[in-house]
């Protein structure tokens, strides 16, 4: 499989910068910038799914986003086709859909746990927030 291809788009500023810390260290700016990026995203076993640094808390996404993988998994257990999840999510690629489908049958068990830890009830009792018949949350004044 080849390896996938990105554009990083930076400021002038950014850029800027980068050189002239490639400058001192003796390196290419490239070199520099992939050594950067390499540091905060850790590749997984799938093409598509990454873990960033200070994204959902090091938690699998799919690569570009910061949508985790436990929320495809959710839809699609929830009978959601890899189409449908799609047209939710235009942004997203359809095989980018899938690997997030195999992530969650390769790793199931972490997964899993990220469901549950991001049901409504929980998210409701970790925050002390009430929900109406119709879906509306309120919280309370002291967590406004």
């Amino acid at each position: 499989m080849a390896t996938p291809v990105a554009t990083l788009k930076v400021s002038r500023q950014t850029y800027e910068l980068l050189v002239q810390r490639a400058r001192a260290s003796r390196r290419a700016p490239d070199e520099m910038a992939e050594e950067l990026i390499r540091a905060q995203v850790h590749p997984t076993d799938h093409p598509y799914i990454v873990r960033r640094e200070g994204v959902r808390g090091g938690r699998p996404v799919l690569r570009g986003t910061s949508i985790p993988v436990w929320l495809i998994a959710a839809m699609w257990k929830a009978g959601d086709s890899p189409e449908e999840i799609e047209a939710a999510y235009p942004h997203l690629e359809l095989a980018a859909i899938y690997d997030a489908i195999s992530y969650y049958l390769d790793h199931q068990e972490e997964i899993e746990a990220e469901i549950a830890e991001n049901r409504i009830e929980r998210v409701l009792k970790d925050t002390g927030a009430t929900m109406n018949a119709q879906g509306v949350i309120t919280f309370s004044e002291a967590d406004a």
